[in-house]
């Protein structure tokens, strides 16, 4: 196994990859989990939230669609 593969640099690089399949921002948090602290939004956190649920299918084949559907190429970023 390789060492330097950790879960923080698993944790980035699948945000990259949202980020370069063109999933949109406030999509890319909620995917990634991050928490919603109403005291620490700005204006466009607070009113770009919505229900990601009717999302998910597309946003998958963009995911997909830039890793690669049948044999992934990683790009581990760092």
């Amino acid at each position: 196994m390789d060492e330097s593969l950790t879960p923080y640099v698993a944790r980035r690089s699948y945000a990259h990859w949202l980020e370069e399949a063109g999933i949109l921002a406030t999509r890319r948090k909620q995917y990634m989990g991050h928490a919603r602290d109403v005291h620490q939004r700005d204006v466009h956190e607070k009113y770009g939230e919505h229900d990601v649920t009717p999302h998910l299918a597309a946003d998958a084949k963009l995911l997909l669609g830039y890793v690669g559907f049948e044999r992934p190429a990683l790009k581990v970023v760092s």
